[in-house]
């Protein structure tokens, strides 16, 4: 990646049920350089969401296909 001229920051927005997490997220996200949280009246470049096929996935456990 070459750094000839500065790019506008990524605007990326936090889409969680859980506000805890969120803040959380927010907390560490803040001073990203290149990446800015959006509010939710702003549109996003990225938008972290939690999967909908329910529960999260364990440490190392990956999906497997029907096969």
């Amino acid at each position: 990646m070459t750094e000839d001229a500065p790019r506008d920051p990524i605007r990326l927005a936090l889409n969680l049920a859980d506000a805890a997490l969120v803040d959380r997220l927010a907390t560490l996200l803040a001073n990203v350089p290149g990446l800015r949280l959006v509010r939710k009246n702003e549109t996003a470049d990225a938008v972290v969401v939690l999967p909908t096929n329910g529960s999260p996935l364990a440490d190392r456990e990956a999906p497997l296909t029907p096969r």
